[in-house]
């Protein structure tokens, strides 16, 4: 179902004169200490265009520069901060639907999200529900096994394979799990679970924020973090967590200057 086989890519650290990445990206670290370092202004900056998509606005962000002019908070609960600030839940959102369903949503269309996120929701469920929803099922072709070769593609970036198709198809066409939402709701929040699913999104997100691929070390570190297995006491951690803690990096706020 979640093949190692499909994982190689993603677990692979061996360069091709036998150094892993990290090796090779530590020698260009040694010129980092000649860069000017970053500013707290622009660190913040720098994490609201990252979290919210949006200029920095002294009005609402100044308060995030002063905390850690003042050590009130770290760089990671800035992150978290300005990632649940009103603005930061809406962009989320935002991309969920730009990614899953390629388009804008409404404002009627975020805010029960809003609502859910700030009631203690993940992130995944977000993604779980809209990948349930009629829009997604019909946009995907309207059929089950068209839907979970959708869900697959999105969040596996692979089609599905025949032990996947006879597990989660069987779930899709068993009406005692539940409604036609329901089920797809289950099936979407299981593959995003998965380990693949996890690995994979795991990737996404270095590479979206840090503009580098995962290494070993934080792929497994934080991809296991959003596994829903017994072995890892069955607890989730919500993406907005994975995620801050990549902006909050001292990695993150040191490419934050200009220069």
């Amino acid at each position: 179902m979640f093949s190692l086989e499909s994982l190689k890519s993603v677990l692979s650290v061996s360069a091709s004169k036998g150094k892993s990445p990290m090796q090779t990206r530590l020698k260009v670290e040694k010129l980092e200490d000649r860069l000017v370092p970053a500013t707290n202004q622009e660190y913040v900056s720098s994490a609201v265009l990252a979290l919210a998509n949006r200029p920095f606005n002294a009005s609402t962000d100044q308060q995030f520069v002063t905390a850690l002019d003042t050590g009130a908070q770290s760089i990671t609960q800035v992150a978290l901060n300005i990632e649940n600030s009103g603005d930061g839940l809406n962009f989320q959102i935002t991309q969920l639907y730009q990614r899953l369903l390629l388009r804008t949503p409404t404002a009627a269309e975020i805010a029960p999200f809003v609502t859910s996120l700030q009631g203690g929701a993940l992130l995944q469920d977000v993604q779980a529900t809209i990948m349930s929803s009629s829009e997604y099922f019909q946009f995907s072709g309207g059929t089950n096994d068209l839907f979970l070769q959708a869900v697959f593609a999105d969040q596996l970036g692979r089609s599905v394979d025949p032990t996947g198709q006879a597990f989660f198809g069987g779930e899709l066409n068993n009406a005692a799990l539940g409604t036609e939402q329901a089920r797809r709701q289950l099936v979407a929040t299981q593959v995003i679970q998965s380990p693949e699913g996890a690995l994979k999104e795991t990737l996404v997100v270095f590479n979206h924020y840090l503009l580098r691929q995962a290494d070993l070390q934080g792929l497994t570190f934080f991809g296991s973090q959003l596994i829903n297995s017994p072995l890892f006491g069955g607890r989730v951690t919500d993406e907005r967590n994975i995620i801050a803690s990549l902006v909050g990096s001292q990695e993150f706020f040191d490419a934050s200057s200009p220069t």
